[in-house]
């Protein structure tokens, strides 16, 4: 059965740079080990602090002092001491205000909506009740009218990897695994569609994985001006949402 919708994830997809790369920038400007702030946030598992924001149990401001104790909890077992300059909030508000569109990508799936495909936007994110939230609220703004679906965990109360996510994306899309390709930049993320039978393309690089799409999909990137006229299109502005696993429309 031939391909007819697009899944792309924001993070490391159609935003960079991505929270994990700039995690690691901040690790070596703070002398920390590689990987000690991921390993802070996954800390607990599915039953953590990160996956309960991700869920939309807690809220980003919420979701804070857990994150902070799980760096001490780290540190502590690390044996490293936190830089006196060490502040959570400060670093995820740096990363996320460096994020920006990625063109390309935002490029490709304006060209597969052409195309006829439906194209969807399947983020692990959280209700961002922070003095930051702008820069986030900021980049949804530019994303979501270009895009048929736009799922966000924290309104659905699933994320990323747990296989009910996936099936409420086919259910929405109203499509078969077969016909749905699913971009990601984590492999974790990728497996349980791909065991459903979605095609998969792990972003490590942009070039990389549209070239990639281009050979899945059979479908080639649109020119640069069809891409601008793309962006002004008013028809482009509204499209459906899904809360609480409602659909509405802004």
């Amino acid at each position: 059965m031939a391909l007819r919708a697009a899944v792309f994830d924001l993070d490391g997809v159609l935003a960079l740079p991505s929270l994990a790369s700039s995690w690691d920038r901040a690790e070596e400007e703070l002398a920390l080990p590689s990987g000690f702030l991921n390993g802070a946030f996954v800390k607990g598992g599915p039953d953590g602090s990160s996956a309960r924001m991700m869920k939309g149990e807690i809220t980003f401001s919420q979701w804070m002092p857990f994150m902070e104790e799980n760096c001490r909890k780290c540190s502590e077992d690390s044996g490293i001491c936190l830089p006196e300059n060490f502040s959570i909030n400060q670093i995820f508000g740096k990363a996320l205000a460096a994020r920006k569109v990625n063109d390309p990508m935002l490029k490709a799936a304006l060209t597969l909506k052409k195309k006829g495909f439906t194209t969807c936007i399947l983020t692990n994110i959280w209700l961002d009740d922070s003095t930051q939230r702008g820069s986030l609220a900021q980049m949804m703004c530019e994303l979501r009218p270009h895009f048929d679906f736009l799922i966000e965990s924290c309104r659905i109360g699933m994320a990323k990897p747990d296989p009910q996510i996936y099936k409420f994306v086919l259910d929405v899309l109203k499509a078969s695994p077969n016909e749905v390709v699913f971009l990601d930049d984590f492999e974790v993320n990728l497996k349980p569609a791909r065991d459903l039978g979605m095609v998969t393309i792990l972003v490590h690089d942009t070039d990389t994985a549209l070239r990639e799409l281009e050979k899945v999909t059979g479908v080639q990137e649109t020119d640069t001006s069809t891409l601008r006229k793309l962006l002004k299109d008013p028809l482009l502005r509204n499209f459906p949402v899904y809360r609480d696993g409602q659909r509405w429309v802004t």
